[in-house]
């Protein structure tokens, strides 16, 4: 019986220290595993900053240089329509002419007061020169040949108002009036428009008005074909409803363009230090920067945020990177920042 139970305490104390002997073993197989976890393999590229010009393509309308709408400045009646819709005038062409009703009879009119006004003036100051009128006199009639010449002008004014003239060269494209309708002052007669040179009008976002601002070069292109430009005007102050920033471009008409055509402008910014990377290289922070992904002189990630400049097919121009930096362009987000990654520079 003593025998017996020294047999099973035997057994039961060898189970035991084999099972320790196991556990022993398994922690520390673990222990070396977790050790020998080799770092993340990652391709770097050296890039270099190097010139760059921010170009901005903005889209627009073209427009007329000027537009202006002629209004009557006399009463009369439409008898001729010298310049119908679509027709092109110089300065100074009739375009629409009124009835002269009386109005040449009060330029006679005026023309005779006139001389009878200038024949008393000079009376006048011969006697007075002898004595035989005062001063006052004399002034009296000086100041109605003056009232006389006003009124003379006037008439003729009125005269001239029966015609009206185009203010420049260009094109009438409206016509408001028929022959036979009766005008006043100030009713709308015609509609002429300047054509010589066109102004586009483009609208320019946030990010596109530092490139606007600051332009070396301004070209468009109209139907296909390039033209050089120049901008004229750029607001600082946004619209309240888009933000966006409107900008007029000049551009010399060949004779082929019209109002309303669509036009595309190239904006050539100033140029400035950059890095010409590859789009897939771009990466976001945990905060939701836009960057890249770097190794400084330790080896180790670093995160940096950058602004985007330009896209192309191939990549992006970017601003914010020192002069010279090793740039992860495979691997970046399988590691972390602070990580020392296995680096293999890209041929």
């Amino acid at each position: 019986m003593k025998v017996c139970i020294n047999r099973r305490v035997v057994r039961f104390l060898s189970v035991g220290v084999l099972g320790l002997s196991l556990c022993g073993c398994s922690g520390k197989s673990k222990t070396e595993t977790s050790s020998q976890t080799p770092p993340a393999q990652v391709k770097v590229r050296q890039v270099h900053a190097q010139p760059h010009h921010a170009e901005a393509l903005l889209r627009g309308t073209v427009a007329a240089w000027r537009k202006v709408t002629l209004c009557a400045r006399t009463q009369g009646t439409v008898v001729k329509i010298a310049a119908d819709r679509g027709a092109s005038v110089q300065g100074k062409d009739p375009l629409v002419i009124l009835s002269a009703d009386d109005r040449q009879e009060k330029c006679a009119e005026a023309e005779a007061k006139v001389k009878m006004a200038a024949l008393e003036d000079r009376a006048v100051r011969a006697l007075a020169e002898e004595d035989y009128q005062s001063r006052l006199a004399c002034a009296q009639k000086k100041s109605a040949l003056d009232q006389a010449l006003a009124q003379k002008k006037t008439a003729q004014l009125t005269l001239a108002y029966a015609c009206i003239r185009a203010p420049f060269k260009g094109q009438v494209y409206e016509r408001l009036i028929e022959i036979g309708e009766t005008v006043n002052v100030g009713t709308k007669i015609s509609s002429v428009a300047d054509l010589s040179t066109v102004r586009i009008i483009v609208y320019c976002s946030e990010r596109d008005y530092p490139i606007a601002r600051g332009a070396i070069s301004v070209a468009a292109r109209i139907k296909g074909k390039m033209y050089p430009a120049t901008i004229v005007s750029l607001t600082s102050v946004a619209d309240p409803h888009t933000r966006m920033y409107r900008m007029d471009v000049r551009v010399t008409n060949d004779g082929t363009l019209a109002d309303g055509m669509t036009a595309e402008v190239l904006v050539k910014g100033p140029a400035q230090k950059a890095h010409y990377i590859l789009s897939s290289a771009l990466c976001l922070s945990d905060e939701g920067r836009t960057g890249v992904k770097i190794l400084d002189g330790d080896g180790k990630v670093c995160f940096c945020e950058v602004q985007v400049l330009s896209l192309d097919a191939q990549g992006a121009w970017v601003s914010g990177l020192k002069e010279s930096v090793a740039m992860i362009t495979l691997g970046q987000d399988f590691v972390s920042v602070g990580q020392t990654p296995t680096a293999q520079k890209e041929e």
